[in-house]
């Protein structure tokens, strides 16, 4: 039941972002602001009911099996979302952060992530199978590409303090030049990747979506594009519009 009320948003969001991206991070402006959150408190407190439900399921109700291998990388997924990027990139700013978040926009995200943890957590614990050598080579995939996209995001943030990478935009910070992007990101760029962040968290759901080859997963995987793929083109047109 879980997995398709995420489906359900996913679809929503998506088509709602042809029209005006998800505003949070550098498209926090584009719509007015209701009772404001700093971004990186919103960006905390929408992934932690998925942290929260996934780390019960993990150290109190305990799944079995593949249902516990997943358990256990969900929870690093989400504990690195929700508090280890997010305290490193508050750690490394040498400006405050001059974005905000409306409190609307945070309902939506927060309750569509505890819908997402309560879907995971409910594929945890029908996955009872022993975990397989074949399964290990698709956890592995997850981890690595979990692995490129925090690279991703703590080589970006560290790089902002860097004046001869980034371009400054009023209201929203400092952002590394597309130019600079295509540089150190060479390969992506000529494959027509330019969100290399989003890139490998697709690429992250698909391998956890082989691994358990479940509906759930499957819907996760779907929506998680959908969203994803949108905000990378948004991100696009927001280069082209600031060069």
């Amino acid at each position: 039941m879980f997995d398709i009320v995420v489906i359900s948003y996913g679809i929503v969001i998506f088509l709602l972002s042809w029209f005006n991206p998800i505003p949070y991070g550098r498209f926090c402006n584009t719509i007015p602001k209701i009772l404001e959150l700093p971004n990186i408190l919103s960006w905390v407190l929408c992934n932690l009911p998925a942290l929260v439900v996934i780390g019960y399921q993990l150290f109190i109700v305990r799944s079995q099996g593949l249902g516990l291998a997943l358990n256990i990388f969900l929870f690093i997924h989400y504990f690195w979302r929700a508090i280890i990027s997010q305290l490193f990139i508050f750690l490394i700013q040498s400006t405050p952060d001059e974005k905000t978040v409306s409190i609307p926009v945070f309902l939506v995200l927060g309750s569509y992530n505890a819908f997402v943890g309560l879907a995971w957590i409910q594929l945890c614990d029908e996955l009872r199978d022993d975990v397989s050598p074949v399964d290990i080579i698709f956890i592995i995939g997850a981890g690595v590409s979990l692995l490129l996209n925090a690279f991703y995001d703590v080589f970006v943030n560290y790089h902002r303090n860097d004046d001869d990478l980034i371009i400054s935009v009023e209201g929203l910070g400092y952002y590394i030049t597309e130019v600079n992007l295509e540089k150190y990101f060479k390969l992506l760029h000529v494959v027509g990747i330019t969100s290399p962040n989003y890139f490998f968290e697709m690429l992250e759901w698909m391998f956890i979506a082989i691994l358990v080859w479940e509906r759930g997963a499957l819907l996760y995987l779907i929506s998680t594009t959908l969203i994803l793929w949108v905000r990378a083109y948004n991100i696009s047109l927001w280069y082209q519009e600031n060069k």
